[in-house]
């Protein structure tokens, strides 16, 4: 199964794109309407796929806060190559978005059904890195030895 992450601001635009997107098996989506929402689920749960709208709050002039919420994403290890498709009605956005933030693609409002469900498609074909934790937590490392001193 994997995950896909919706990320916008506009509820009717949101339900469109999962309405779209139940035709397609084995996948779960999760929405956000805000950036802090989507950064939550982007923590909790490993997304494989991301449609975000470049313009999250439309009352603040000139706003892009869906583009560096990618930015930010980017940062992030596992999510530095994650398939991305950006959701917006700008044209000026693309040589940035393609360039520096490794977008698979964009969905431009209003949206066109089939382009919409042969884009996720194609975007979810990518194949999906084994990533294991490579992390070793001291705290566990820690019990361990003291455990074994104890038993000492």
């Amino acid at each position: 199964m994997k995950n896909i992450l919706i990320v916008e601001d506009k509820e009717i635009h949101r339900k469109t794109l999962m309405k779209l997107l139940e035709g397609i098996e084995d996948i779960q989506v999760f929405v956000a309407a805000t950036v802090e929402e989507a950064y939550v689920i982007s923590m909790e749960n490993t997304i494989h796929l991301f449609l975000v709208d470049i313009i999250l709050n439309t009352d603040v002039r000139g706003d892009v806060s869906g583009l560096k919420f990618v930015e930010t994403i980017r940062g992030i290890h596992k999510y530095k190559f994650s398939p991305l498709i950006f959701i917006t009605s700008l044209e000026d956005p693309e040589l940035y978005a393609y360039k520096e933030l490794h977008c698979f693609g964009y969905i431009e409002k209003p949206f066109n059904p089939k382009e919409v469900i042969n884009m996720v498609k194609l975007a979810l074909e990518f194949p999906e890195k084994e990533k294991k934790d490579k992390n070793i937590y001291l705290r566990i490392i820690l019990m361990i030895l003291f455990s074994a001193i104890e038993i000492q």
